[in-house]
């Protein structure tokens, strides 16, 4: 008679992202001095990450592909959690930056009208939108604040910066 029983150790996966501005930890509302040397001051920084995939435990791939795995990364959080998962070592994490083609415009062949998404989930409304319309889709990238117009060292002057369209998704 032979009796095996095998453990499996699963553990929570989270990906954190830990952006920086001039090798500093990022704060909204915090004055930076950009290339230009003009002072700028973000007051929103949001970005979808995408189609994640983990190699893993000497080569195994886990991808996370469906729309409930497009992320939404803003100021309030830059932690992914992928859940609960039977893996001991990760040696590669591939993502795109942005929402995949596939559910992001009316040629997308999973795209959903906005209004379809649960309140809660990424894909819809947000403020500020991240989604540009129908035919363009969703912006992969936005981010907004103020920059130093008059050189007074003071940020006072608003600006938007959108990135949109399938070529800009990387």
């Amino acid at each position: 008679f032979f009796f095996s029983i095998n453990f499996f150790s699963q553990k929570d996966i989270y990906i954190h992202f830990s952006p920086t501005v001039n090798n500093s930890s990022f704060n909204l509302n915090t004055n930076y001095i950009g290339d230009d040397g003009k002072a700028f001051s973000l007051i929103h920084f949001k970005y979808y990450i995408s189609d994640i995939s983990l190699t893993h435990d000497g080569g195994n791939t886990t991808s996370f592909l469906d729309s409930s795995h497009v992320y939404l990364i803003d100021s309030d959080s830059f932690t992914i959690d992928l859940g609960n998962l039977n893996i001991t070592n990760i040696e590669k994490i591939d993502f795109t930056m942005g929402v995949p083609t596939r559910y992001n415009t009316i040629t997308g062949a999973n795209s959903k009208d906005i209004s379809t998404y649960p309140a809660s989930h990424p894909l819809s409304f947000q403020n500020p939108s991240m989604y540009w319309g129908w035919s363009t889709g969703y912006m992969h990238m936005i981010v907004g604040g103020s920059v130093d117009a008059d050189n007074n060292g003071t940020p006072e002057t608003d600006f938007e910066l959108h990135n949109l369209g399938d070529q800009n998704q990387q």
